[in-house]
């Protein structure tokens, strides 16, 4: 996972310059660079910073964009394929923020005597809370709803369809009896149809109702995810302020494990800044970093002269991708195993070949999609021999159904 300036990855800059949070060519914009395709920038401020951005998500963005279903998706799943493809060293490794070395059992904040906050760094499991809002029993039972009643409309059409051939079939019915009881059977249908359809639009309006509050509840959890984080970014600017001012010189011990417990910086280390603080004239300052095997330290340095004055290890939070060039043998594996993704995922056998013609053969494509695909193998009706052949697969006919030629 990292980060990357658009002039690495070749993207020019558009009409109006980048925005901060826009998103370019599948990628988020953020403090200069770029993330990964289909990836919340790391040092964004809005939930699920540094993770895949939900197939909900893209999913309600197709309508929100006037694209069809699944435009999206299949364009993050072209953008992924090119960067595996085509891998780029990225600008720095994904940023990590720390974690408190304490974490209290609530999460209210309350105020300190020093003036700082706790709890630390607040966290948030973006799929658990949208999993808590829509997968409740009311609403999995108002969508079986909705679907049982879907499926009365469907009998009921099928059955009046089936009722109204027979008796155009029978050679015994003259044309005014025919046109008695097709008008008799109409009369029916149509009732049944309304009755049932009305009955539809009823259980329709309540999953949206229930849909509207679960959304209400996941939209007012990130609100508070905002607020809590941005309160950890306000504790340790605080906690600098302090320093610089030297207003920690005289904090108790009470003091200094608050602060400790709002920052996540060690009781030993806040403790050693103000010793140091006391004995020179220096003005510290608390800055982070990780290094590529993912490890989290926090430095005090002297801003005056850039002098270390300590450090601590705050752990393994993560470990930053190594980019390396792969072999061809990797890339090829690396890009089908994404192909048979996106083939399990729902792309239609049109859009497989759009995305990984140029990755793969057409032979290839064809025989991904049809050992994956969550629609079954590709129909032969539309996908006839002339048609694949356009795609570059070679197939022969053999009982009617299309068999792969080896290459």
């Amino acid at each position: 996972m990292g980060v990357y300036t658009p002039q690495q990855l070749g993207i020019k800059t558009p009409k109006g310059g980048f925005s901060t949070g826009g998103w370019f060519n599948s990628r988020q914009y953020w403090n200069g660079t770029l993330s990964e395709p289909g990836q919340i920038h790391p040092e964004s401020n809005q939930q699920g910073a540094g993770q895949e951005v939900s197939k909900e998500v893209v999913a309600q963005s197709n309508p929100a964009q006037g694209q069809a279903p699944g435009t999206n998706e299949a364009y993050i799943a072209a953008e992924k394929a090119k960067a595996v493809a085509q891998p780029v060293a990225p600008a720095t490794p994904a940023p990590v923020q720390p974690a408190p070395t304490t974490q209290p059992a609530n999460n209210t904040a309350t105020t300190t005597p020093g003036g700082v906050l706790s709890p630390g760094q607040p966290t948030i499991d973006v799929q658990s809370i949208y999993n808590q809002a829509f997968k409740t029993p009311e609403i999995d039972t108002a969508n079986k709803s909705v679907s049982d009643v879907q499926a009365e409309i469907d009998t009921t059409t099928n059955a009046y369809n089936e009722a109204k051939a027979i008796i155009n079939d029978n050679p015994l019915y003259g044309y005014a009896s025919m046109r008695g009881k097709e008008d008799k059977l109409s009369k029916k249908f149509n009732d049944d149809l309304n009755r049932l359809q009305n009955k539809k639009a009823i259980e329709q309006d309540n999953l949206a109702k229930l849909k509207a509050d679960a959304e209400i509840k996941v939209n007012l959890a990130m609100k508070q995810y905002d607020i809590n984080n941005q309160a950890y970014k306000d504790q340790l600017s605080l906690f600098n302020t302090l320093l610089d001012a030297g207003a920690l010189n005289n904090a108790s011990g009470t003091d200094i494990a608050s602060y400790a417990a709002a920052t996540g910086i060690p009781t030993s280390m806040i403790q050693s800044i103000i010793d140091k603080q006391k004995k020179d004239e220096i003005k510290p300052q608390v800055i982070t970093s990780t290094d590529d095997a993912g490890n989290m330290t926090v430095a005090v340095i002297d801003s005056y002269t850039g002098t270390v004055i300590s450090k601590s290890s705050l752990g393994k939070i993560g470990k930053a991708d190594q980019p390396t060039k792969p072999t061809t043998q990797e890339t090829s594996t690396a890009i089908k195993t994404q192909a048979m993704q996106d083939a399990r995922s729902g792309l239609t056998l049109e859009d497989m070949f759009k995305i990984y013609t140029g990755f793969l053969t057409g032979n290839e494509i064809y025989s991904i999609y049809n050992s994956n695909s969550s629609y079954g193998p590709a129909e032969s009706s539309k996908w006839t021999p002339d048609t694949l052949a356009k795609y570059g697969v070679n197939v022969k006919t053999g009982n009617s159904l299309l068999e792969m030629l080896n290459q």
